[in-house]
């Protein structure tokens, strides 16, 4: 079973071709690996399926862009495929810990400081901007074991050709929603 990651997520399930922060979304420097799930900050992230924590690590800091705040991540093998839970501001686990379903992973960070974004940024960071929805956790889920993948900057993928380990998270994790588990 699986189950939702973010139980206040502003929508009911993942984004879906067309809506921001779906999968493979063109960004015009690259292509979402991921899904963005919008929420409110300091929002509670469950882990989706039970497995092990196989990293945590810094994502995201100011100093990459300028309107970037500081976040964390966290990836997490279970059965067949790698989690990768993005822009936390807090992570609740520890390197090799075994996690179940439902367990607290950690809090969404604010990803974004709109007052920071400029106009020679990437179109997709002041497109979430201006939508004023600058939380979120961005997912990808990984064929396992996690072949790197590149050229790759935060959640997006700067190659022509989708690498085959990535999976769409709409088709893993097709029926979930903040209702249903599968």
């Amino acid at each position: 079973m699986k189950c939702w990651p973010i139980p206040n997520s502003f929508l009911e399930s993942l984004p879906t071709e067309g809506d921001r922060g779906s999968y493979w979304e063109d960004r015009h420097i690259g292509f979402n690996c991921g899904v963005d799930i919008f929420c409110p900050q300091d929002s509670n992230v469950f882990v989706i399926e039970s497995g092990t924590v196989l990293n945590i690590s810094q994502c995201t800091e100011r100093s990459e862009f300028s309107c970037f705040e500081s976040t964390m991540q966290c990836v997490i093998k279970c059965n067949s495929v790698m989690y990768k839970y993005s822009f936390l501001e807090e992570i609740n686990l520890h390197l090799g810990q075994n996690v179940e379903k439902g367990d607290l992973l950690g809090k969404i960070g604010n990803v974004i400081i709109k007052e920071r974004v400029k106009s020679s940024d990437p179109f997709y960071l002041r497109d979430i901007a201006h939508s004023n929805q600058t939380s979120f956790l961005h997912l990808e889920i990984f064929k396992s074991p996690i072949m790197e993948i590149r050229p790759y900057s935060y959640g997006n993928y700067l190659g022509e050709q989708k690498p085959q380990s990535i999976i769409n998270p709409n088709l893993y994790l097709s029926g979930l929603t903040k209702e249903t588990q599968i």
